[in-house]
């Protein structure tokens, strides 16, 4: 009997390998299935459930599976699951996470992108790395790592394979426009410091300060960058940008911390919405506006996520900024994120869990949506790639003002900026007017020709002047 049940077995493995499928038989010990299928309703159900598959894996799997693995494995499925930004995170993942890293990491220097068609875009070149030494441009495509192909694989996990400790090897393979054949590089991993906020003066007038993302220090490292543009002005600005462009995001404290530092007292910034009800979050009772009522403009892009749509809508529905850009990515929650040392004592290990989703001061989610800037301008290199947004992630919690609610925030933008209009740099901009590429940064021209309204800069027929006392913009020829 049992020498026929193993001819028969065979005769089932070889059928699937002819046929190009995979072989499937009753297990020997298998018990006969019930008819009616067991519904797990607690917690304890689904424990008992789970050791016993782990149980069985164990025993039966032809490459045995370590419980840890399978523990780790169960824990990415069951959170991963959830929705698009709840995830399982390894012990690796978890330190970057809730550790410092002393302002920076070890990788070779790019700021990536995913698109809609699984493409991993090398979105910029930070300067002096091993990506920009060895010729990695902005608008590579990124498709092997180490020879393992990463077309399609989470833009977290391809960053953390770009990363590990310093002077190690690394070889990238990219696709590059107009280049027929791949191209692939042998670098080695440096030490890339991190400069979550940079600042400069523009014009002598225009305080320009730039957020990487939302750190736990952010809040004050925007506030120390303002005071100091305002002394090198000598007292005499008359403007502020803050530019959150390919910024995905960072702590919630923090974004709530910059918005309330430009609001004044008891100004409506954000609501989060949890299984617990309702949070409002307000600007300080007894904070003031740092800049004194200064005219404002945030810069934000398609890449600009989270906290920074957070900031951003706040200012603009506060009626306190203009926002200028093209639409925001669209991500309208907020996750738990803790280690599993909470859950279960001595784990290194961690999660996020999606917790929340939260609502803009006029009672609007982002999610799926976006902020719709009031001036809309985006560069024309990021015309030719396929945007990828909140509403194209898999498992994505939908909007739940659905789909009404991206017409009702279409209706904010007031009109366009376009490279047709006169981008001549008016005299007196420093060179930060230009970008890595060594082309002229449009949106933040956008930005100071509006601040300024004056005639021969203006590209905005009919908008009222942003700084006092200045004339209004004459109407474009």
């Amino acid at each position: 009997m049992a020498f026929r049940m193993s001819q028969r077995f065979t005769a089932l493995a070889l059928l699937g390998t002819l046929l190009g499928g995979t072989a499937a038989h009753a297990a020997p010990d298998a018990k006969k299935a019930p008819r009616a299928t067991a519904h797990v309703d607690s917690a304890d159900a689904a424990a008992a459930a789970l050791k016993k598959v782990m149980a069985y894996a164990h025993k039966n799997a032809v490459v045995k599976p370590s419980y840890e693995k399978m523990l780790e494995d169960a824990l990415a499925g069951v959170l991963g699951g959830l929705d698009a930004h709840s995830a399982y995170m390894d012990k690796k993942n978890t330190l970057e996470t809730f550790e410092d890293k002393d302002g920076g990491y070890a990788g070779i220097g790019t700021m990536i992108i995913g698109e809609k068609d699984g493409t991993i875009r090398v979105d910029s070149v930070v300067k002096d790395t091993p990506a920009m030494k060895a010729g990695i441009v902005a608008g590579d495509a990124i498709t092997h790592i180490d020879g393992s192909l990463v077309t399609g694989m989470a833009l977290a996990d391809v960053a953390a394979l770009l990363r590990d400790e310093p002077d190690t090897p690394i070889k990238v393979t990219i696709r590059r426009e107009g280049v027929a054949d791949p191209l692939e590089f042998s670098l080695t991993r440096a030490f890339i410091e991190e400069n979550e906020v940079g600042s400069a003066l523009l014009g002598g007038d225009i305080a320009h300060i730039y957020l990487s993302s939302f750190n736990g220090t952010s809040s004050k490292d925007v506030y120390d960058a303002f005071e100091a543009l305002k002394k090198e002005a000598k007292g005499h600005l008359n403007g502020v940008i803050l530019d959150l462009r390919d910024n995905p995001g960072g702590f919630v404290d923090q974004a709530l911390g910059i918005a309330s530092m430009f609001l004044g007292p008891g100004k409506p910034i954000l609501t989060a919405q949890g299984r617990d009800g309702p949070t409002n979050y307000k600007s300080d009772k007894k904070g003031k506006d740092i800049t004194g009522g200064l005219p404002m403009v945030v810069l934000i892009n398609n890449n600009s996520a989270s906290a920074s749509e957070i900031v951003a809508a706040a200012l603009q529905e506060n009626n306190r900024a203009v926002v200028i850009g093209d639409i925001s990515f669209g991500k309208g929650s907020v996750q738990s994120v803790l280690t599993l040392d909470e859950l279960i004592p001595g784990r290194k290990d961690g999660m996020k869990v999606t917790s929340e989703l939260y609502y803009t001061p006029s009672g609007r989610s982002l999610q799926g949506v976006g902020i719709i800037p009031d001036i809309a301008y985006t560069d024309p290199a990021e015309e030719k790639r396929a945007k990828l947004r909140e509403s194209d992630l898999e498992n994505t919690i939908p909007n739940p003002g659905g789909p009404q609610a991206a017409k009702n925030a279409a209706a904010r933008t007031w009109q366009s900026c376009t490279p047709a209009n006169n981008y001549a740099l008016p005299q007196g901009i420093d060179p930060i007017m230009l970008n890595d590429e060594g082309t002229p940064d449009y949106a933040l021209q956008c930005a100071i020709n509006y601040l300024r309204s004056e005639t021969k800069y203006t590209i905005f027929a009919g908008m009222p002047p942003r700084i006092p006392g200045l004339p209004a913009p004459a109407p474009l020829p």
